[in-house]
């Protein structure tokens, strides 16, 4: 069970085994972003839907940086639900 102040980013495979040709993949791997509060974890998700803070990233490489304080004045708060 993931804590509530978590946002999930996606899933990758994390393990690939070889046999002949082929390959598969024995592990698959779920990336989250994880926030100290359900809050913080809301009004990351609500910045970063506005295309600020650079977006969530990809599984393998996620993006769980928050908004720069200089950057605040570019929320539009109206948009925060």
């Amino acid at each position: 069970v993931v804590n509530r102040g978590c946002h999930y980013v996606g899933t990758y495979c994390s393990r690939r085994v070889r046999i002949g040709f082929i390959r598969f993949c024995v592990i698959d791997t779920k990336a989250y972003c994880c926030y100290s509060s359900p809050f913080a974890r809301i009004m990351n998700e609500q910045i970063k839907a506005q295309g600020l803070a650079g977006g969530w990233g990809t599984a393998q490489q996620p993006n769980c940086s928050g908004l720069p304080i200089g950057q605040l004045a570019t929320v539009d708060w109206d948009r925060v639900d």
